[in-house]
This record gives structure tokens, C-alpha cells and sequence, in this order.
């Protein structure tokens, strides 16, 4: 089992009820009051959750009418878990009925707009019986009834879900918008839409509170960014990763991870995530993927020194039997996260005689 460090925004705690989580509201100038994003949850909340079953692949007999990045991660997943037509044909009914009950004239993005264009699609998503539930791994799985026809339609979102959905309705009416990545203050990771507005500040939408919101101050620099399509599809090539590793065709999530780590070049994710897999996965290991996995580690903690990727490194050194220097970053890693138990006993495990390395553990 290779466990993740740095995945995939896991969109903090699901609440039983709407709450503020962690950060304090805040007033900016010539801004409206506004959260914090990843802060607040608004109902409906989804029941019906997990992973869908992979369907057998079968030809096409849908096409679909819009086009936008929403459909290109459709058509990216559905290589690894086949995705049926009926989600397809469900993200351009989205479009549309967003597209029919918002005022749309073409010309530049003004804050009315977008921010319409937003509380449309929250009002229309819980009126088809989308939900909230954390988390939702997949655009596949959040587009796939979960009754299975039985009873009225029930379907799920998170946050980075739920942001490819608002993008790529946003994209089809003409006012494109980015996806942003943070990490809450308790660890968990976040995602949300801006919209960057000539002459105006960012426009920030939190589809988990389906409200505008403030990005927090103090990320790392490599969070809090607008991505580009680039950097979006190399998030969406992490999330299919995931799938690859579910199925057990780890080759095809060791290249879904060095693609994801092409496009989004800076941050850490899945370099980490490529190295954990070299270093403890089950999988044959070369010399040649060893020194891709201390590459990869290498550039994580470059990237940002955190105990998780220093763990990660050290795993790397004591997969290439250097226990050594294994015991001395995950030291480091154990300093940066005393109350960490898995660190102290990666110590004692890399000092045994004879010493072992992580993959004694999965």
C-alpha cells in the first residue's frame, strides 16, 4: 500500500453543519466581508459516497456539445475507470441550465457576472442532488448517480470537484477561470475558483460554502496561485494517478506522476508522490529508479522542507540501503513533528540490526 503525503486537496473535515473552521472572518479594504476560503461548509451533504465501480469501456454513442477542461479530465480518467456517456451528457445539462437562468452578455468578466454565474450553479447542482461529501476523488465519481436510477438523483462534490465543474461551466459562458491550491491551517488541502478581473481584484469562489471568499495570508509560495490549464490538467494527472494505483498498474501511475510533475514543476506534490512509490511500493527496483525517486524526493523538500517529504527522502536513502543518511533526515523530519510516531520508529527501524527500510511496512 503506498500511503500518500502530499495528495490531492482532501478539502479539510466534512461538518455535520455549516461552520467556520479554523480561520476567523476578515475585512479587507474596499472588500466586503468576506472568509477565509476552505473556512466554511454549506449544505446539502452527500450520503451516498465512494469510490464508483469501473464500468467495462464500451463505444461512445454521446457526443458531447461543449467543450472545456471538465471534458478533457473526463476523457483523461476515463483511460484508467471508464466514464459512461450519462456523465458526459450530465456536465453539458449543468452548462445549459446555468447558461439559461444567468444574464450572460459577451464582453469582459465583471464581479456580477462571475459571481452569478457561481450562485446559479450551486442553486442548480443541489437541485439536481448533488451533495457535499469529503472526499470525492474523481470528476467520474462526482458525475455518476448514486442510486442507480432508484429515487430521486444523488450525487456528490468537493472542492477541487466541484472548482472543475464551476471552470469548466465558467469556460463554456465565456468567462474562463483558474483553479487555486492551498493547505489549510490544520494539514488538510484545499482548492477554489478565481477569476482574475481587469482593473479589480481576484474574485474568489468556495464551492464547499458555495459563497465568495479570501485567499489566507502566509502560503508557502507555491500555494495560492492561479493555475494555468497546464498546471490544472498536471493536478488532474495526480488525481488519475490515484486511479492507477488502485488497479495495481503502478507503471501507469509512475507516468501519470512524472507528467503531473511536467506541468506543475513547482510544487511539491507529485514529486513526493513519485518518490514514495519508488521507495516503498511493490514493484521491482533499479538503479535507475532509485535515482529517480532521490531526484524526485530531493526537489520536494527543495521545494518546501516538511516533515512528510523529509520522510520521504529518508525512506528513498534507505531504499537504496544508505540507513545512514536515512536516520538523519527522518531526525529532522521527528524534530519538525515531535508528537509524529511513525517518524521515531522509521529511526529505530533504519538503526536496527539489521537495519530495514519503509517497505517493511506495507
Amino acid at each position: 500500500m503506498s500511503l500518500r503525503f502530499f495528495v490531492v486537496a482532501s478539502c479539510a473535515l466534512l461538518l455535520a453543519t455549516p461552520a467556520f473552521a479554523g480561520t476567523a472572518w476578515v475585512q479587507e479594504t474596499s472588500r466586503p466581508v468576506l472568509p477565509y476560503c476552505g473556512s466554511v461548509y454549506a449544505p446539502p451533504y452527500g450520503e451516498k459516497a465512494g469510490r464508483r465501480t469501473c464500468p467495462v469501456p464500451k463505444p461512445r454513442t454521446y457526443s458531447p456539445r461543449h467543450a472545456g477542461i471538465g471534458f478533457d479530465i473526463l476523457d483523461l480518467e476515463s483511460e484508467a475507470c471508464f466514464v459512461p456517456d450519462e456523465s458526459y451528457q450530465l456536465l453539458d445539462q449543468l452548462i445549459d441550465e446555468v447558461g439559461q437562468k444567468v444574464n450572460v452578455s459577451a464582453g469582459k468578466p465583471d464581479k456580477p457576472k462571475v459571481l452569478d454565474i457561481a450562485r446559479v450553479l450551486g442553486e442548480v447542482m443541489a437541485g439536481r442532488g448533488f451533495g457535499l461529501y469529503i472526499p470525492t476523488e474523481t470528476l467520474g465519481d462526482a458525475l455518476v448517480n448514486r442510486t442507480g436510477g432508484n429515487g430521486p438523483a444523488e450525487y456528490i462534490f468537493d472542492c477541487d470537484i466541484g472548482s472543475l465543474i464551476l471552470m469548466t461551466v465558467a469556460e463554456n459562458l465565456s468567462f474562463p477561470a483558474h483553479l487555486v491550491d492551498i493547505t489549510l491551517s490544520g494539514g488538510s488541502g484545499h482548492n477554489y475558483v478565481r477569476w482574475e478581473v481587469p482593473n479589480q481584484s481576484p474574485i474568489e469562489w468556495d464551492v464547499n460554502g458555495r459563497q465568495q471568499c479570501l485567499t489566507p495570508s502566509n502560503l508557502p509560495p507555491y500555494e495560492g496561485k492561479s493555475m494555468s490549464r497546464e498546471e490544472t490538467l498536471g493536478y488532474a494527472y495526480l488525481l488519475r494517478a490515484a486511479l492507477w494505483e488502485h488497479i495495481g498498474k503502478i507503471d501507469r501511475e509512475l507516468d501519470d506522476l512524472r507528467e503531473s510533475l511536467k506541468r506543475r514543476p513547482d510544487h511539491p506534490d507529485a514529486y513526493n508522490n513519485l518518490a514514495w512509490v519508488i521507495a516503498t511500493g511493490s514493484i521491482p527496483v533499479s538503479d535507475g529508479l532509485l535515482k529517480e525517486a532521490l531526484l524526485a524526493a530531493s526537489q520536494a523538500v527543495d521545494i518546501e522542507r516538511h516533515p512528510n517529504s523529509l520522510d520521504t527522502l529518508a525512506c528513498v536513502h534507505a531504499a537504496a540501503g544508505h540507513f545512514y543518511q536515512a536516520a538523519q533526515v527522518e531526525r529532522e523530519a521527528a524534530k519538525m513533528s515531535p508528537n509524529n510516531q511513525t517518524f521515531s520508529r522509521r529511526i529505530a527501524q533504519f538503526e536496527a540490526s539489521p537495519p530495514q527500510d519503509c517497505r517493511s511496512e506495507n
